[in-house]
């Protein structure tokens, strides 16, 4: 009775909402103080890889997707279903390379998540990887070159992945 009354009021006080035909918070966006319209999408990270795919993978540049249903459930999708989602994310489906369902923690870790996390530990010296979103840089060569937490966005990884293009490119360069 009382969540009716103050949803009452409210809609007295502020007038009644209008429905958003929207489905997903990247495809919004909301003005800033400056008053600049800010797309929601520039805070998602999925849109930042999509972004760093975009401008460097003329250039050799790769994404590998790992999804891992390690992090509160998750990513507790099938195959098919991961890949729906990622389709309807600008062609993730088709831009990334995609590998199975696996852990990247534990005793049933996978192997890739083994060698980079005994590469490149967090700062603090423990390798788990602590949340989805983890990034690992690696350069043409295998050899690797950067960890990222999750709460970095993909595009804090734009410095190290151009490095790596100009030595890749410097070196094939040197070798023709």
């Amino acid at each position: 009775m009382l969540k009716s009354i103050l949803g009452a009021g409210s809609k007295l006080i502020y007038g009644t909402e209008v429905p958003t035909t929207k489905t997903a918070f990247a495809t919004c966006s909301a003005p800033n103080m400056a008053g600049e319209e800010v797309p929601m999408s520039t805070f998602c990270p999925g849109n930042g890889l999509i972004k760093l795919y975009n401008a460097h993978h003329a250039r050799g540049f790769r994404i590998l997707a790992f999804p891992c249903n390690q992090f509160a459930a998750q990513e507790p999708k099938s195959h098919e279903d991961i890949l729906k989602f990622a389709a309807s994310k600008d062609g993730a489906d088709k831009k990334f390379d995609w590998f199975a369902k696996g852990c990247v923690n534990g005793k049933k870790t996978c192997e890739p998540f083994s060698m980079l996390k005994t590469a490149l530990p967090n700062e603090d010296g423990s390798r788990d990887v602590g949340w989805n979103f983890a990034k690992f840089v690696v350069g043409a060569d295998g050899t690797p070159a950067a960890r990222f937490s999750p709460k970095q966005h993909p595009m804090e990884m734009e410095e190290t992945i151009l490095r790596l293009l100009d030595e890749k490119e410097a070196r094939e360069a040197g070798g023709s």
